[in-house]
């Protein structure tokens, strides 16, 4: 039988050939007896196999006298927001977030609402391996419930730098694609707590995916073209477990997702509650976040951290700095006075937020932020030796800036090239930036060529 991948993302694996049921019951366990007294916060993306996999950790908790809510469909933001503000001692989330079909997966989160770490998420590996109990294979169940997330929206609606009334006369019509994920209805249902018109597109939480899971330009074709259609001013796409969030502009123009992060850091840093609060700010995003961020900081005097890739890196890089608001480059914004994790429903409510106050077009806006291109690029890791490969690379460029914290990163005062093993797919992903889009992909050749 093919293994799941285990990460500090947590676990994925196709099912039931890799994660199967007697995995995830034992997985259950290990995370039961790493966790403080108290109940277990339980959730799922739309994915067909989610319920039959929240069944099985039912099961696992239930062997350690555990107690535990299963809340049904449930964003991660928002699994993330109830267990931070609620009585919870974690919980899992099955989900395999921007992985396509037939890939499913768990989340392990703590007890404050931020994801395990390396450290904790080995603890729980370890539990594993010692488990020896299995699980029978159960037959699917019928639909989950959907959490709607009430708490977690109406703490959007009333943050102070969300002037919901501002957005509210502005009247936006906005196209909302949800992949049929988990953002289906909780995405539509804060848009119109915003006044806006909501054209739904792919909006029925069923889990099939109607086109690829990861909010890309090339795959959003058809929410380009129903803005288009509708006049609208803004497109939205998320990823099937709503921590990810893409825009397409008035025009239906892709803006790709590297724009989501510092279009929301920048109406964060204008705000003068934040400059109260945060006198000397600090942002914090990963090694492969694309380099608008630097020229959005600058503008406002705010200091920029970078850390390895990994949401929890991320995180926990915020909050020894008391940082203000991070991110991924992924689309993935982090704005811990609402909850330490990404979120794409406080992403779309701080783009509106910046629409309405500037009275400027997301295209305009847009267009304020420096030109950088990424070019993105992945190595199938079957064969492959990886430290090899890394061993191979080091020496590609001799007037580059090296880091490896992560892989390999090579960087100018202009552009820069990333290679490293995903924590999520057996591949090695290879991204590369620079001012124009044709040298962005002469660096990431450049690395090929070395790799040949």
């Amino acid at each position: 039988m093919k293994q799941p991948i285990f990460s500090i993302s947590g676990v994925r694996g196709t099912v039931p050939d890799s994660l199967s049921p007697n995995i995830v019951f034992r997985l259950g366990i290990a995370f039961a007896k790493t966790q403080p007294k108290g109940k277990i916060f339980l959730g799922q993306d739309t994915r067909p196999t989610g319920a039959e996999l929240l069944k099985i950790l039912q099961q696992a908790l239930e062997s350690q006298n555990r107690e535990f809510i299963d809340v049904g469909i449930c964003p991660t933001p928002t699994a993330q927001f109830e267990i931070e503000h609620g009585d919870f001692a974690g919980g899992i989330i099955v989900t395999a977030s921007h992985n396509p079909l037939p890939y499913n997966g768990l989340k392990f989160i703590n007890s404050d609402g931020v994801f395990c770490d390396s450290t904790e998420v080995s603890a729980i590996f370890s539990k594993f391996e010692k488990q020896s109990a299995t699980a029978e294979k159960m037959e699917p169940t019928c639909d989950a419930e959907i959490f709607l997330g009430g708490n977690h929206l109406s703490a959007i609606l009333e943050h102070p730098i969300i002037d919901a009334k501002k957005i509210r006369e502005k009247r936006f019509k906005i196209v909302v694609d949800a992949v049929n994920g988990v953002g289906s209805v909780m995405m539509p249902n804060l848009l119109r707590k915003l006044g806006c018109e909501v054209i739904e597109l792919y909006c029925e939480p069923n889990g099939k995916f109607p086109r690829g899971a990861e909010p890309l330009p090339e795959n959003l074709g058809v929410l380009s073209q129903t803005v288009r259609e509708n006049s609208s001013d803004l497109g939205v796409a998320m990823d099937p477990d709503g921590d990810r969030l893409a825009l397409v502009d008035e025009n239906g123009n892709p803006l790709g997702e590297e724009k989501t992060l510092p279009l929301a850091v920048d109406v964060v840093l204008e705000h003068p509650a934040s400059n109260i609060q945060h006198p000397e700010p600090s942002v914090v995003v990963n090694l492969s976040t694309s380099m608008m961020i630097e020229s959005v900081c600058k503008k406002y005097e705010a200091t920029l951290h970078r850390t390895e890739i990994g949401e929890i890196n991320v995180v926990k890089q915020m909050q020894k700095l008391d940082s203000i608001i991070g991110g991924e480059g992924n689309g993935g914004v982090i704005f811990p006075e609402i909850h330490s994790g990404r979120d794409a429903f406080v992403g779309v409510a701080l783009i509106l937020q910046k629409m309405a106050q500037s009275g400027k077009t997301i295209s305009q806006l847009s267009a304020e932020l420096p030109n950088f291109f990424i070019t993105k690029s992945k190595i199938e890791l079957a064969g492959v030796d990886y430290k090899v490969m890394l061993e191979k690379i080091k020496t590609a460029f001799d007037d580059a800036e090296i880091d490896e914290r992560d892989g390999i990163k090579f960087s100018w005062h202009d552009r820069w090239v990333h290679i490293r093993k995903s924590n999520t797919e057996p591949i090695v992903r290879i991204y590369a930036e620079a001012p124009t889009k044709r040298e962005s992909q002469e660096l990431l050749a450049q690395i090929k060529k070395n790799l040949a």
